[in-house]
């Protein structure tokens, strides 16, 4: 699991209850299962082969559960990884999860951005809202959709590192007609507040309950995390000589 920050904003939702397991029978405890991303795809997708958490997931879905992959979990939801120039492992192909109809091929160079997004219309979590999404790409694989399935892409990025995206090169994740099965490159994506609401409400609805929504009175990470970084600076004032390291810095 290569980044932890995707899931601080879900375990800070009072609404869900997280929970990181690696048993294959828990899967089917679970509303909703999350692949996050990964330094080695290949090779962890071998390792879910291996423990069978592959073949757990795969009936998971098959009896109707939720499934969403991150990155390198995006990845591994398609039919094939393949890695011919050895970019992260020294397996060249591996077959994916087949649940995106999708294949990736590693490359060399590592993509490495700010992005802003906007869900694409139709998608399986918005059915008229096209709201900003910030967040940020590091990966080297790239995704191409099936010559015999339809290419129906989660997000359009408008923009990386402030530079306007061309249209060609916009098209980014990837989800099923009935909305169970998405994945996207765009780590971050549960901290915009609106995306996570409409996240929870899906999954809400699911079970019949009334919780979820895109309100004001629900849980704001952005919010949230802005005064943890105003706790950490007020601590570092109270024990640091804060004026001494601005001079060192050469700051007024």
């Amino acid at each position: 699991m290569s980044t932890y920050p995707d899931f601080d904003c879900l375990e800070r939702e009072p609404r869900l209850q997280v929970v990181y397991f690696d048993r294959p029978a828990d899967v089917f405890l679970c509303d909703a299962v999350i692949l996050p991303g990964s330094k080695n795809t290949i090779e962890d997708m071998l390792a879910l082969e291996r423990s069978g958490m592959a073949d757990a997931l795969r009936a998971y879905h098959k009896a109707g559960g939720v499934l969403v992959g991150i990155c390198g979990g995006y990845q591994m939801l398609g039919r094939r990884i393949v890695d011919l120039q050895g970019a992260e492992s020294r397996v060249q192909e591996a077959q994916g999860l087949g649940l995106l109809p999708m294949t990736t091929e590693m490359a060399s160079n590592k993509l490495t951005c700010q992005a802003v997004a906007r869900l694409r219309l139709p998608n399986p979590l918005s059915s008229d809202d096209l709201f900003p999404l910030y967040g940020y790409e590091i990966h080297m694989g790239r995704s191409r959709f099936a010559a015999d399935a339809p290419a129906r892409a989660l997000l359009e990025v408008v923009r990386r590192n402030g530079l306007e995206v061309p249209e060609h090169e916009s098209a980014d994740g990837a989800w099923t007609d009935d909305g169970r099965v998405w994945g996207t490159y765009l780590h971050g994506i549960f901290d915009n507040d609106a995306f996570r609401n409409r996240f929870v409400a899906f999954l809400a609805a699911r079970k019949g309950l009334a919780t979820g929504g895109a309100g004001s009175e629900f849980f704001r990470f952005s919010q949230w995390k802005g005064e943890q970084y105003d706790l950490l600076a007020d601590f570092v004032r109270r024990h640091c000589d804060v004026d001494r390291i601005y001079r060192i810095m050469g700051l007024k």
